[in-house]
């Protein structure tokens, strides 16, 4: 029954490795600014993640099958069994990792767009009055009238 335990754990710990690995390369791209790659990137992460969730949901089974099934039975249980709870404390710290990267690059994205919507507050309004830009930073069109510059 052990056994069985620590090999759902151990499984789930290579899966949130590779999704740790994911959100430290997503925060190298966001870092560097090579959006280029993020689409790529995020796609390998929803990847993992599906493995993941399927991976979670055996280990949730197996322990509802024990009735294992809040966080002072699964405590009660593993009191005696050292290789198991070793194997849970890893698996919860590398969630707690990954959930801890996830919310840095969530505010590390959030800046970003503060930062852009803060600078085209300050650019659009001299649209207006000059070259300025849209809200997508793109350069609107310039009317150039009826007179064509450097033509007598």
């Amino acid at each position: 029954m052990e056994h069985t335990f620590i090999e759902l754990c151990q499984t789930e710990i290579q899966l949130v490795s590779q999704v740790v690995a994911s959100l430290q390369e997503e925060q190298t791209v966001l870092i560097k600014g090579e959006i280029y790659r993020l689409e790529a990137v995020v796609s390998e992460k929803a990847r993992v993640l599906a493995v993941l969730d399927e991976q979670r949901a055996r280990r949730v089974q197996w322990m509802a099958d024990h009735h294992i099934d809040t966080l002072n039975m699964v405590h009660a249980w593993l009191a005696d069994k050292r290789e198991a709870c070793e194997i849970w404390v890893a698996l919860d710290a590398l969630i707690k990792q990954a959930h801890g990267l996830n919310e840095l690059n969530g505010r590390f994205i959030r800046e970003r767009l503060k930062t852009t919507h803060d600078a085209l507050a300050v650019l659009k309004p001299l649209s207006d009055s000059m070259i300025g830009y849209r809200s997508d930073g793109s350069v609107p069109a310039m009317s150039h009238g009826g007179r064509h510059w450097g033509c007598v």
